[in-house]
This record gives C-alpha cells, structure tokens and sequence, in this order.
C-alpha cells in the first residue's frame, strides 16, 4: 500500500476510534492490505478488513466466493469472530461464524469511475472529497467493531442468496 493512503487511512481510522470514546479499549495498525483492530488491554487482535484493490479484475466484487473465503479463514485462524473485506467501492462486516449475517455498506463511498484513484499501490492525490468518504468507511467499520466486537451483539440476519454473486 502507498504510504501516503496507509498514512490517512491511519489517521482517520483512529479519529474514528477517538470519536466513539474507544481509544482505550481499541487501536489500529496497518500492515500491507489489511487494517488491524487490537485490544488495548492484551494487544489482542479483535477484527481486521481485507482491503482490496478495485482495480483488478478478481476484487470487481467483493463478495466474490474466493476472497470472502480466504478472509474468513484468516479471521478463523486468528480467532476473530468478525472481519471485513472492503474495496473502497464496497464495504463489507461478517459474522466469521455465521457467514450468512453481514452488514454492508454501499451507498457514498467511491464510484466505479473513481476506481483508477484507488489502486493499492500507486500514488493519488488525496484531497477533502476522498477524506470526508474514508472516514464514511472508518465509522462504518468502528461503529460495527464497537456493537458486535466489543458490546458483543449479534448480527441481524441477512440473506446469503446475494452473498456470492
């Protein structure tokens, strides 16, 4: 990932964080494609999202079976009960135990003519717009952590007919 969107995406998922008052019970960090959720108290990892790049033709949707399932493998090996996979098109929380509960959130994040600008890993220009929609991303993300992670509530159940498509 370019330094500078890891930077940001850093700086916003902690706003994030600070906002819902969980700055001492989570911190994130961010290795390669991958936002990593930690317990402040244990260093204990409690969630992390898969990011994805849109560009490529195998993330064009990020409920393809491939993806969903290598993550929740990982979740599962890592013992966390929830992950996400997110494209920046897409946004995407499971139930690592219930695969079909899910809560997704797609509606004003990038649209798929800005998908040029979010490549993984070459240079953007990261201006106010692309801002205000990654913070969009990172409350999505620490509002579900701070319900079902860490207040421990359930996922209301979602269908997994459209899950794979």
């Amino acid at each position: 990932m370019e330094k500078h969107l890891k930077d940001t995406l850093n700086t916003v998922f902690t706003e994030a964080i600070k906002e819902k008052g969980l700055e001492n019970k989570i911190f994130v960090d961010i290795k390669q494609n991958n936002i990593y959720f930690f317990a402040y108290e244990n260093k204990q990892m409690l969630f992390f999202i898969a990011l994805q790049n849109p560009n490529t033709r195998v993330t064009k949707y990020i409920s393809e079976k491939d993806i969903l399932f290598r993550t929740l493998e990982k979740a599962r090996k890592n013992g966390i009960n929830y992950c996400g996979i997110c494209n920046f098109l897409y946004c995407n929380f499971y139930d690592c135990n219930e695969v079909s509960r899910r809560k997704f959130k797609i509606d004003g994040l990038f649209k798929k003519e800005d998908k040029r600008f979010l490549s993984l890993h070459k240079e953007f220009i990261i201006d106010e717009e692309k801002i205000k929609i990654f913070r969009r991303i990172a409350k999505f993300y620490v509002s579900n952590i701070n319900t079902h992670v860490i207040k421990k509530q359930k996922i209301k159940v979602k269908t997994f007919n459209n899950l794979c498509e």
